[in-house]
C-alpha cells in the first residue's frame, strides 16, 4: 500500500464496525521500517530527477536537475565523500571541455 513504510499487508481482511472491508497490516521490525522509509524516499526523489532530466532538452538544464537530486540527498543524509567525488568529476569534465571543446560563436 502506498505511503505505508512502517507496516506491511498480511493478505488478510476484516470488517470494521461500520461494515467496511479493511486490510489487516502488521508492523515491520525497527530496522526494516527504516529501510522501507529510505527506499521510498530514494525511489520518489530518483523518479522526480529522472523525469526532470528527461523533460529538459538543454544539457545544462539536465545537469541542474541532477545537481538538485544530489542536493536533496545530501540535505537528508551524510555523504561528503560522494559529493566531493561528484565535484571532482565536474571539474574534470570542465577541464576536458576547455581543452578539447569547439568554441561557440562570438557573443
Amino acid at each position: 500500500m502506498a505511503g505505508h513504510t512502517r507496516t506491511v499487508a498480511t493478505g488478510q481482511t476484516r470488517r470494521s464496525p461500520s461494515g467496511k472491508t479493511r486490510r489487516v497490516r502488521e508492523h515491520r521490525p525497527a530496522g526494516e521500517a527504516e529501510q522501507a522509509r529510505r527506499r521510498k524516499e530514494y525511489h520518489g526523489a530518483r523518479s522526480l530527477a529522472v523525469d526532470r532530466i528527461a523533460r529538459a532538452g538543454d544539457p545544462l538544464a539536465q545537469l541542474s536537475a541532477a545537481v538538485g537530486y544530489v542536493r536533496s540527498a545530501a540535505a537528508k543524509y551524510t555523504g561528503d565523500a560522494e559529493v566531493t567525488a561528484a565535484v571532482q568529476a565536474l571539474l574534470e569534465a570542465g577541464d576536458r571541455i576547455y581543452q578539447h571543446g569547439n568554441r561557440k560563436g562570438a557573443r
